[in-house]
């Protein structure tokens, strides 16, 4: 906790990007080590990753760290270690459009999820429309609007 201000220094000095690759180095083995709870060290880690271009370590990291859901039967088991309001806004502002679907279903809000699925992979859509265990009527609302989006898209010729 108490390095989160030099991390913070470091990774945006002079060569950002190898400044941000270390840190995240070290912070993914802080946290495998030490598992510290402090929330402003999986924060900064989420910030750290969401900068970068690789969207599949985020990913990785905020499905491991967070669980798949929550509401609905699922959830973080005793809350994130992130906070996910911050991590949603940070991916939707780096345009980390899976991430933003995986936070999205976290934290219960499915329909968003579905409408921005649609736009990165319609597999995926699928599998959030079907989330809602406990509540058909919004099962039924978002498989819906997986079927309208099919049935608008374009017809691809061969």
């Amino acid at each position: 906790k108490k390095l989160v201000p030099a991390l913070i220094r470091y990774s945006t000095g002079i060569n950002m990007e190898a400044g941000r690759r270390e840190a995240v180095r070290y912070l993914e083995h802080a946290l495998q080590v030490l598992a510290p709870q402090d929330e402003s060290v999986h924060n900064l880690t989420v910030a750290l990753l969401a900068r970068g271009e690789d969207e599949s370590s985020l990913l990785r990291y905020l499905q491991e760290s967070g669980g798949r859901r929550v509401g609905l039967g699922g959830g973080f088991p005793g809350g994130p270690s992130f906070d996910p309001k911050y991590a949603l806004r940070l991916c939707l502002e780096r345009g980390h459009m899976r991430a933003c679907v995986h936070l999205y279903s976290a934290l219960a809000m499915f329909q968003e999820a579905v409408s921005l699925a649609l736009q990165v992979d319609l597999e995926l859509a699928k599998s959030i429309a079907d989330m809602p265990e406990d509540d058909d009527a919004l099962r039924r609302r978002l498989w819906l609007r997986v079927a309208q989006h099919v049935v608008q898209r374009p017809t691809q010729r061969s």
